[in-house]
Parts: structure tokens; sequence; C-alpha cells
């Protein structure tokens, strides 16, 4: 948490003071905008990848990180369903390639099986 929270101040002391050099006002348009904004911060930033931190503690990095590779697709699905967002049919194929390549990536790390990296 010690790390977390450090990590996240620096990163809004420095957008905060990149805006001030800028010139660039940081004020919200509303009350309901100023909410949205902390949300914002609060849940992708302090929860999401405080999850992933803990998460490292308790699963193999790979498993994280394939998670995250993940993220745009549930982020896809999301605004299908909770905001009715249309989906292109090549992002729905970009969605079924990355979620079948997650899904590869676990179940060969959980086997054992190796996968192959062509000199990286």
């Amino acid at each position: 948490m010690a790390y977390s929270g450090v990590a996240t101040c620096v990163g809004a002391a420095l957008l905060l003071g990149t805006a001030g050099v800028s010139g660039i006002t940081v004020e919200p348009a509303s009350g309901r905008a100023f909410f949205y904004i902390v949300l914002a911060a609060l849940v992708p930033q302090l929860i999401g990848h405080n999850i992933l931190t803990w998460a490292l503690r308790h699963t193999k990095p790979m498993v994280v990180s394939m998670a995250v590779v993940g993220e745009p697709v549930g982020a896809t699905i999301l605004g299908y369903f909770w905001l009715g967002e249309s989906v292109a049919a090549t992002t729905a194929l970009g969605c079924a390639i990355t979620l079948a390549a997650v899904l590869y990536a676990i179940a060969s790390g959980a086997s054992g099986r190796r996968i192959a990296t062509h000199g990286v």
C-alpha cells in the first residue's frame, strides 16, 4: 500500500505540475464532473493496480501480465453491455484473438509447457 500511495501521489503531482507549467487550467466543469474524475482516479488506479500488485504475491507474473493484456477485451464488453456502445466487427475479431491468446498462454503456463519466444 505504501508503494502504491507514493506512486499515485508522485504521478498526480507530475501530472498537475506539467499542466501548470503548460498553462493548462485544471478545473472540473461541474461538481458531477469532479465526482467522476475522482472515481476514475480511485477505481482503475488505486483499486485496479493494487489488485495487480496483490495478485503478483499469489500467482505467477505471467498470469497477471496476461490479465493486463485482456483488459481491453473487458473494457469492450463493459462498454457494450453497460454503456450501449457499438462494437465494430474488426474490434470484435481483435477481442476474440486477444482472448484466445490470453487463454492459451494461461493454459500453457498452468500445464508447464513453454511458449516459443523465437529469439526473444
